[in-house]
């Protein structure tokens, strides 16, 4: 009953016209589909979690150039393969990091931030004295992150790059005035009170 319940599961999660026998419904089996699919899969459980991430360093200053662009870099993808995060795209601009990404379920999306952040500003403050003069306080992260989750086809298509120098087309403008305002805590604009 348990392996009926599993392959309609299966089918109806993937719509394709593959078939299986729930008697031979093997860990090979599922493992082929899955990558031919494009799905992971834990025990018995089959799933796709990927997020669009974004977050940017304290006051939106244009420090992620250089040393500090390929330090920042180095740091996410350490701590990506520790929680076994597995990185779609992503795109370290001057003053935003953009990343998808695709998390574990045993991985919340607020762990992976809160290490990602917390580890690479400890180690931007101790290996860069310019930054730790700039930033006072040791925060070189602004407090938040922005996440979504879509399809894997609106994903493919929202992360592919689409420019020569390989940053992602801009998130759109309210969503981003949105999250920063939430951030700063700044008061909104005077046209915006009124409405």
């Amino acid at each position: 009953m348990g392996g009926t319940r599993l392959h309609d599961l299966c089918a109806s999660a993937r719509e394709s016209s593959i078939m299986i026998n729930s008697s031979d419904f093997s860990r090979i089996q599922t493992s082929a589909l899955d990558s031919a699919m494009g799905y992971s899969s834990v025990c018995h459980t089959i799933l796709d979690h990927r997020y669009h991430l974004f977050w940017v360093p304290k006051y939106r200053f244009n420090v992620l150039h250089g040393e500090v662009r390929l330090r920042v870099r180095e740091i996410i993808r350490q701590v990506c393969a520790e929680m076994g995060v597995t990185i779609v795209h992503g795109a370290l601009s001057r003053d935003h990091v953009h990343m998808c990404v695709e998390i574990p379920s045993h991985v919340s999306v607020s762990d992976f931030m809160r290490r990602a952040k917390g580890r690479s500003s400890r180690k931007i403050h101790q290996e860069f004295e310019h930054i730790r003069k700039r930033y006072w306080g040791q925060r070189f992260w602004q407090r938040g992150h922005f996440s979504t989750t879509s399809a894997p086809s609106q994903m493919t298509l929202s992360c592919a790059p689409r420019q020569t120098h390989g940053d992602l087309p801009p998130v759109s403008p309210s969503i981003i005035t949105r999250v920063l305002r939430l951030n700063t805590m700044a008061p909104a604009p005077a046209q915006a009170r009124r409405a």
